[in-house]
């Protein structure tokens, strides 16, 4: 039959070039489709900000904390429903920033309980406002480096 033939040289490389054309496509597709929400950084800020300024807030840590992780969780599902993206597979530079990042805020908590402790409860204000400058441009970073790691993907 005539639909069994092997398919000639030609056809071979014609078809595969159309392949890594369409997969070139779908590529710029989901870039563009990428977009950031306006509101994931400063979601995340807002996040690093309250875990921060939490100690000053009394004594029921273990329930803010438990809170923070879920909302930190219905963050992140909403970003990837928004975008259409995964975060599973994004690459070693976005995670590195996600670490940096999360040092940095434990570090400010740090001193926020430091702070608390001695009674300075207003001064909080700073490392909650440090950390949550850091949560907004982690994010920030860490969501144009998935960007750029699909960009590059071959």
């Amino acid at each position: 039959m005539e639909n069994n033939l092997p398919p000639s040289a030609a056809d071979q490389s014609s078809s595969a070039a159309a392949l890594l054309a369409d997969v070139d496509k779908d590529r710029s597709a989901l870039i563009d489709r990428m977009t950031t929400p306006s509101w994931a950084a400063p979601a995340f800020g807002a996040l690093a900000a309250i875990c921060v300024v939490s100690p000053a807030a009394g004594d029921n840590r273990s329930g803010n904390s438990a809170l923070l992780i879920i909302v930190g969780i219905l963050v992140v599902y909403l970003y990837q429903r928004a975008t259409g993206v995964r975060l599973a597979r994004i690459g070693w530079a976005a995670w590195l920033i996600y670490a940096a990042t999360l040092v940095f805020c434990l570090l400010m908590l740090s001193v926020s309980l430091g702070l608390v402790s001695f009674g300075l409860l207003w001064w909080v204000i700073a490392p909650a406002a440090a950390a949550f400058g850091a949560g907004a441009l982690g994010a920030h970073y860490f969501m144009r480096s998935a960007v750029n790691r699909i960009r590059s993907a071959r």
